[in-house]
């Protein structure tokens, strides 16, 4: 997890080596991980930057429930090519009724 300077939001990045992908490793994580974000650092907004085209990834965001928000444009940086990058996002859950 990448932090702003505020420390109200973050970015979650996931890599599963092949043979553990699609057994809901990714996903655990990404809820434990996303839970403890807005629980104990008390965030309020975590952001999922996905490649087009990584459908696995996008999965992944959709089942979290993260709400897709659109490309951004030449995002990353890498190996002096910049990459497109669809964004996705977490905000914080209200509080429990009561």
């Amino acid at each position: 997890m990448g932090f702003t300077d505020d420390g109200l939001h973050a970015a979650l990045g996931y890599w599963l080596v092949p043979a553990a992908r699609g057994r809901g490793l990714g996903l655990a994580a990404a809820r434990a991980l996303s839970r403890w974000g807005f629980d104990v650092l008390g965030l309020s907004r975590i952001e999922l930057a996905i490649l087009p085209g990584n459908h696995a990834s996008r999965r992944l965001a959709q089942r979290l429930g993260a709400r897709h928000e659109g490309l951004r444009r030449a995002a990353r940086e890498h190996d002096g090519r910049a990459w497109d990058m669809e964004i996705h996002s977490l905000s914080r859950p209200p509080p429990p009724a009561g």
